[in-house]
């Protein structure tokens, strides 16, 4: 369904992108807010850059990529791109799974997680980025709120002496966190606008008021995680989202506040691995016509489920995977934003003097 994506829905998609790694969201040092506002900045030349191909080419993935890099050369690089976006689903769905299996106590087995997850995916996907627009409108409200409403009531839990000194590492501390925040999820956002091509109206001030928004929410949850926990405490837990959201109280009856915040983060989930996924059918299907969405779609999700099966029970190689996937993601998607924008820009100026 090639729906026509309105400038909200964009800001919608993209912020829910953003917001779903406040829950995995580590606990760094005091001054890990300061380093995440600085990497929304930053994000901001970025995704403007990346947005230059919306503005000025319209037309599919495979077209845009085609018209800057030659048939071959631009069909090359979109299945590089594909590659790296199943490697995305992959560390999203083992975030979600390791996430899940750690705090039910390894209730449940590895796989039927798995399953549960990437079923939930997979039908989200298939349905294109245009139903995945129309879910994201309604769902933001409903994360914001949530996430929002858990901030507001750990307010009185907050102990603000905890993030005093600042800069207790220096500005080269500083510029280690930015790295690895500015790294994921901000540069990664690049999947969802390079979907977006030709689709969305206003895509350029829609992605930079989500990347606003979203710098600001998540270093308000750096922030409250380490004014209620501590920075020993933070640093001593797995998931300090999840804890701080468990201090939570509504009277007596309820008390269990991460199961609200945590209940709409995953639904976020869903989401920035629903783009991956959606990017790389998108991406397969229009250089190989002969596949369809819904084989190329299932097939990534078993081969997917392979991978957190074998990778989930070890986090020493989900960790060592990540920081990998850090390292590659940055300059590639940097590369790549950097010269498709002047591609698009120099393609349409040649054809208005033509």
């Amino acid at each position: 369904m090639n729906l026509t994506i309105r400038g909200r829905q964009c800001w919608a998609l993209l912020l829910l992108f953003l917001t779903g790694w406040s829950l995995t969201l580590p606990a760094g040092s005091r001054d890990g807010w300061i380093a995440i506002l600085i990497a929304a900045g930053l994000s901001l030349l970025f995704l403007a850059l990346a947005c230059v191909p919306a503005e000025r080419v319209h037309g599919t993935l495979s077209s845009v990529f085609t018209g800057v890099y030659g048939r071959v050369g631009g069909m090359l690089i979109l299945w590089g791109l594909c590659a790296l976006a199943f490697w995305g689903l992959c560390m999203s769905s083992l975030s979600f799974v390791i996430f899940l299996r750690t705090v039910s106590e390894e209730m449940w087995p590895i796989w039927l997680i798995a399953v549960f997850f990437l079923l939930v995916v997979g039908f989200v996907a298939q349905g294109g980025l245009g139903r995945m627009a129309l879910w994201a409108e309604p769902m933001v409200w409903v994360v914001l709120a949530a996430l929002v409403l858990s901030l507001v009531l750990t307010l009185p839990d907050s102990e603000w002496r905890e993030i005093l000194p600042l800069l207790q590492n220096g500005w080269n501390g500083i510029a280690e966190e930015t790295w690895y925040v500015l790294t994921v999820p901000f540069v990664e956002c690049w999947f969802v606008i390079a979907l977006l091509w030709g689709r969305s109206e206003n895509t350029r001030p829609s992605c930079l008021a989500a990347a606003v928004t979203g710098g600001v929410l998540l270093a308000w949850t750096a922030l409250r995680n380490i004014t209620v926990l501590g920075q020993a405490g933070a640093q001593a837990v797995w998931y300090p989202t999840y804890t701080a959201a468990g201090l939570i109280e509504i009277g007596k009856s309820f008390q269990r506040g991460e199961v609200l915040v945590s209940g709409s983060l995953l639904l976020c989930s869903v989401a920035r691995a629903a783009v991956f996924l959606c990017f790389l059918s998108d991406g397969v299907t229009q250089t190989l016509p002969s596949l369809s969405r819904r084989s190329v779609v299932w097939t990534a999700a078993v081969a997917c489920f392979a991978v957190c099966v074998l990778a989930a029970g070890s986090t020493l190689d989900f960790q060592r995977a990540e920081v990998f996937y850090r390292m590659l993601l940055l300059p590639v998607l940097l590369l790549v934003a950097g010269i498709t924008a002047v591609g698009a820009l120099w393609r349409t100026r040649k054809q208005a003097q033509s």
